[in-house]
């Protein structure tokens, strides 16, 4: 942007007549590295993490959640609420831990839901600010047993005929 001056009442001109202002992009978006992540059951912690991009000026803070999808608080998993904080100029990315619980029950792979919240500071949640994190399961039932079709022939002067067996579920 130029500033100028011009047509002066009662004085005149000074050296100076024009100046010149930068807008300096300050404006972060804060998105999560990712809009998937996996862990396994038998882990103890998911590591997730935020990554601030745009402008790094100012100090910003966000609410990073993990809330109940198909895992539930408490039996699969930890809920947290954790405040990240980036100082000014920091780009560095932050990293907050997801405690999940193991136990015996024989489930599908579970999900819990993560969102950033209530940003400060020049700063806007990016497209990425809700993920999923996903518990794959670790454990596996005695298995099922069945035939791989419903109908054998054998020639009535065979020895032997081959019978096939699919497993499933363990």
């Amino acid at each position: 942007i130029v500033l100028g001056l011009r047509n002066p009442t009662a004085a005149g001109l000074g050296a100076r007549q024009t100046a010149h202002i930068v807008v300096v992009d300050n404006d972060t978006r804060l998105n999560f590295s990712s809009a998937g992540y996996t862990v396994n059951e038998n882990t103890s912690n998911a590591v997730i993490s935020v990554v601030r991009e745009g402008g790094g000026s100012g100090i910003t803070t966000v609410e990073a959640v993990a809330v109940s999808g198909t895992a539930q608080s408490g039996q699969d998993f930890t809920g947290v609420t954790n405040t990240l904080v980036w100082g000014s100029g920091d780009r560095i990315a932050k990293s907050f831990v997801v405690p999940i619980l193991d136990d015996s029950a024989i489930e599908p792979s579970e999900t819990i839901r993560l969102e950033l919240r209530s940003p400060t500071g020049f700063t806007t949640l990016g497209a990425i600010s809700n993920a999923v994190l996903t518990i794959v399961e670790n454990d596996f039932g005695p298995g099922i047993i069945g035939f791989d079709t419903n109908f054998y022939q054998v020639a009535e002067n065979g020895i032997a005929g081959t019978i096939n067996l699919i497993r499933t579920n363990g």
